[in-house]
């Protein structure tokens, strides 16, 4: 009989709310399986799509602050990942295209 895994208690603030960093890796643990395979479809390659993955909790971690303010977290998420997988497909771009010249 396969078990589930059950989440973490959250890590609570003083007044009783959940801290940003809280959501934030409750967010992506629940997302995880859906922005790998949007990544992965839009790089073509699974360790890439972990890199892009691991580099946009990267970023939104230190744009935790804004969490409290954001109205759709999934979706902010999504973008910062999506953004993140298109820089690393011109980082790509930009580094063949130098070995190509010289």
């Amino acid at each position: 009989m396969a078990t589930t895994k059950q989440p973490e208690t959250p890590v609570t603030e003083a007044n009783g709310e959940l801290d940003a960093g809280s959501v934030l890796v409750r967010a992506f643990s629940e997302l995880r399986d859906e922005l790998l395979s949007t990544l992965l479809f839009v790089l073509g390659n699974r360790e890439d799509a972990q890199d892009a993955a691991q580099d946009a909790f990267v970023k939104c971690w230190g744009a935790r602050d804004q969490v409290p303010g954001v109205q759709n977290l999934r979706a902010w998420i999504f973008r910062v990942s999506f953004n993140t997988a298109k820089d690393m497909q011109r980082s790509a771009w930009k580094r063949r295209m130098k070995s190509l010249r010289g």
